[in-house]
Parts: structure tokens; sequence; C-alpha cells
């Protein structure tokens, strides 16, 4: 460990709906000199990066508030790195309704999706241990959650942290927007969704591993913050 590892070229899968867009030239994200296509605001295929090829697979958090594009950032970057694996909190939901946290409310009791109670990080912690030991070495592991940086057994397992933030107004906004199985119930963001994230923010500050989590600024084009983890991934050592 210390010793920097060599480098190795890896080919990128692209997107087939970024695949069909017209050729732009080359553009620079990241540090890595790629073909870019035009897509809305968006720079994300490559041709061909430099890697740096560990003795173990490089674990990726990507955390953040709700809406902010922690899925968007982790899909990108699944399609840009072939044999990436990728963990998401939400499949470790409680299936027992019994198991999972009430809310007294006016019109009944209300489930908190938002408490980290709701979630067996019991079970999502041994599934990202059990992933490292299967996959090769000098690939990508990325665990998507918008809890994980709290629950310390998992979060130390991220090499690298990445947590997305937006303001009170842009959060709101975008999640009206967004389409659940299970809508929102009337007020839950407000007296759920934002209460339950700042509580959570400021618990996850106070770690000992929160000194090494890099904020992104959901508010900014995707491109931008594509270009902040891609940059931590070719800088990485082990």
């Amino acid at each position: 460990m210390g010793d920097r590892a060599s480098s190795a070229r890896t080919q990128i899968i692209c997107p087939s709906f970024l695949s069909r867009q017209p050729f732009r030239g080359w553009h620079s994200v990241g540090g890595f000199h790629c073909r870019s296509f035009r897509t809305g605001c968006l720079f994300s295929i490559f041709d061909e990066v430099e890697v740096t090829r560990m003795s173990r697979a490089l674990v990726i958090g990507i955390s953040g508030v709700t809406c902010a594009g922690k899925s968007s950032l982790t899909k990108i970057l699944k399609n840009m790195f072939p044999h990436t694996a990728v963990i998401c909190q939400d499949d470790f939901y409680h299936s027992h309704e019994a198991l999972l946290p009430k809310s007294p409310d006016e019109n009944g009791a209300i489930t908190n999706w938002d408490s980290l109670k709701s979630i067996d990080m019991v079970s999502m912690t041994e599934k990202v241990k059990s992933t490292i030991r299967e996959i090769q070495s000098g690939k990508l592991l990325i665990v998507d959650g918008f809890l994980i940086f709290n629950y310390p057994p998992l979060a130390e397992l991220c090499d690298l942290k990445f947590f997305l933030t937006l303001d009170y107004e842009q959060c709101y906004t975008r999640r009206q927007e967004r389409f659940y199985d299970s809508p929102d119930p009337p007020d839950y963001f407000q007296n759920y969704v934002w209460p339950m994230y700042c509580r959570h923010l400021k618990e996850m500050q106070e770690q000992s591993y929160s000194t090494n989590i890099q904020y992104l600024d959901g508010n900014v084009p995707l491109e931008e913050n594509l270009n902040i983890i891609l940059k931590s991934i070719k800088l990485w050592k082990i």
C-alpha cells in the first residue's frame, strides 16, 4: 500500500442514447482526454481513459440530499467504466411493515422513509463487503444512497466519499416533479424529508471521517460534479 500503482488503459462503454449524438471534438473532463458529444449541457462520452490499476476494487460512496443527482452520476459512471458494480441503498428498505418507523400524524401513522431505521444497514454493509471480495482489482464499486455516511461501518468502507447538496427551494421543486410508486403524503417534504436531512447532515458531520467527505453542489450542471469525481478516481493511490 502506498506505492503508486501502474497505469492501464480501459475502453469505455458509451450509453446508446449519447452514442447517436454528433461528435463535437475533443473535450477534457476530470483530466481525461475524451471524445465529447453534446446532449443538453452534458459532455459525458469517453473514447479511452487512463485509470489506475489497484490491488482491489475502489469503493466510491455517492450520497446527499434527495433529488440532487446521486443516481444520475452513478448511472453515468457505470456506463463509462466497464464491469462497475453498483449497490443502491433503496434496495435495502425493510420489507416488513412492522420494521418501518412510524411517526404520529393527524391522519394516522406515517411511515418515515427518511429515517435510518427504515433501512437494513447491516445487510447493506455485508453486501458491500462481499462485493469487494468478489469483484476484480482495479474495478469500481459505487455505493449510492442518501444515508450511507450516517452508518460508520458502511461509510468507512468507502475510499472516496461524495455528498450532494441542494438548497431548500431547489430540493422542494425537484421533489414535487418526481413520481413514486407510493406518492408522498401531504406536507411530507416539509415535515419529514427536509428536517430529517438537516438532522442526518449534522450527525454525519460529527463523524471522525467527515473531513474526508467531498461536498458537491447539486445546483451546478451535472458534468461539473462528474469532473470532480473523475479527477479523484484518476489520482487515487492504494
